[in-house]
């Protein structure tokens, strides 16, 4: 292999590292995926409150937070503000254990998000640094594979230790392991030169106004960023919701739904990921304006498939139809991330792609799992006549029976509702990247 397309020494280790470090981001991040029931039921949540918790709460910090932690990072080693991060949001996860109620819980979680902020932006710069621009796609594809890994471990982790012991319990120990990951980093891998993997010359740490003059320059900028923001609709509000609609609709068992939402959920995704990458890398050779069509089929199959899973009555066709859009679905990372890492130069990719995940987070994390616990929470009202919160949110909290029918009826109609809601973000974004892959070839021309 030649030198310009060889990975830079240690670059594998570093993805090792990198990659292990996203799945317990995700564990944390997710975790709710599989606490969220015993949590609402505990406290007496709405479906609203849940998508709070699982959204925005983690979003506004970890948004707003991770634009001056990127710009940080191009002036510090991403090794040690890594580390740091690690240890901030580890000891918050495991704080949420202790939690009294819904405020004190949105603002832990809102604490996780802090930690959280100093993480992704350097990490994709990482990536970039070791791995040059011919083998870069599938490098961040196995980067992105964390997420579905990350969400199995938490949803079936989670799952088994909230049935085994409670929720509080569970935070306490999916925290733990960032105490080890952290200095394990910091210590072993190496810290890249910026730009090494193109051979580029060191230059001066970006400064906001070019990065964002960089991307006022390429038409497809702005449909690329906001497309991969609403792709990633469906996915969190799945992480959010998915184990309460198998408890909910189809009536599994909490270990049941966790284990059956983490195998198919995951799996599909991590496919997905990894051959949309691979995908792309060879397409993209060749047809640069493949890395973007590429998402766009890719999001439109995996938004029917979802939309008809959410339709189903039996537990194998959903399920059946849940892995398809699944892997549909995620195939879109890994070219993204990819398209805007080509738009980028090498000392502003950090500081661009905290840009880019603030809006990613804004809009796909904080906005969305609030949205699709609202339309939830109105379905469900509307299908129960009225009064839906008064009647069956009183219904729950600590050692409460099993919902009244009418109620549980309700409840199920609202988020499926919802969830169908969800999967039609995917044909929006789909449109966003067929739109952004018309002047990609010519914007990735005078990047270069």
């Amino acid at each position: 292999m030649s030198g310009a397309t060889a990975v830079r020494p240690g670059g594998w280790w570093a993805l090792t590292l990198i990659v292990l470090v996203y799945i317990q981001s995700f564990v944390d991040r997710t975790i709710l995926s599989a606490l969220g029931e015993p949590i609402r039921r505990d406290l007496g949540l709405g479906d609203a409150q849940l998508g709070l918790l699982g959204g925005l709460a983690f979003a506004l910090t970890y948004s707003l937070l991770g634009v001056p932690a990127a710009f940080l990072s191009e002036r510090m080693p991403r090794r040690t503000l890594i580390a740091i991060a690690i240890l901030i949001w580890s000891a918050m996860t495991m704080a949420c254990g202790l939690a009294t109620g819904f405020l004190s819980l949105l603002v832990l979680r809102a604490g996780v998000g802090i930690g959280e902020a100093g993480f992704t932006p350097p990490a994709h710069a990482l990536v970039s640094d070791f791995f040059p621009p011919q083998r870069r796609a599938l490098a961040l594809a196995l980067f992105s594979a964390a997420i579905p890994l990350g969400v199995l471990v938490a949803a079936i982790g989670g799952g088994w230790l909230a049935h085994a012991t409670d929720w509080r319990h569970a935070f306490l120990v999916v925290g733990a392991p960032g105490l080890i990951l952290g200095p394990l980093l910091y210590l072993t891998m190496r810290e890249p030169r910026r730009g090494e993997a193109e051979g580029a010359a060191p230059a001066p740490p970006a400064r906001p106004a070019e990065v964002l003059r960089r991307f006022a320059r390429a038409r497809s900028a702005v449909p690329l960023i906001v497309a991969g923001a609403l792709a990633s609709v469906p996915s969190y509000a799945l992480y959010t919701f998915g184990v309460s609609f198998f408890v909910r609709v189809h009536e599994l068992g909490l270990v049941a739904a966790t284990t059956a939402f983490g195998i198919v959920v995951a799996g599909g995704q991590l496919i997905g990921m990894i051959v949309g990458g691979r995908l792309t890398d060879r397409l993209g050779r060749t047809r640069p304006r493949a890395i973007l069509l590429v998402p766009a089929v890719a999001l439109t199959l995996g938004a029917l498939f979802q939309a008809a899973a959410w339709w189903q009555g039996g537990i194998v066709a959903c399920l059946t139809l849940l892995a398809f859009g699944t892997m549909a679905g995620a195939a879109f990372l890994g070219p993204s991330y990819a398209a805007l890492h080509g738009l980028l130069a090498p000392h502003m990719r950090a500081s661009g792609m905290s840009l880019v995940l603030l809006v990613h987070a804004l809009i796909g994390f904080g906005f969305g799992p609030p949205l699709i616990g609202w339309v939830s929470d109105r379905v469900a009202d509307d299908r129960f006549g009225g009064g839906f919160a008064a009647s069956c949110r009183g219904a729950l909290g600590h050692g409460a029976p099993p919902l009244p029918p009418t109620c549980a009826d309700a409840s199920a109609a609202g988020i499926t509702a919802a969830l169908i809601v969800a999967a039609a973000f995917g044909l929006v974004a789909a449109a966003g990247f067929a739109l952004a892959a018309r002047s990609y070839p010519h914007d990735l021309a005078r990047a270069a």
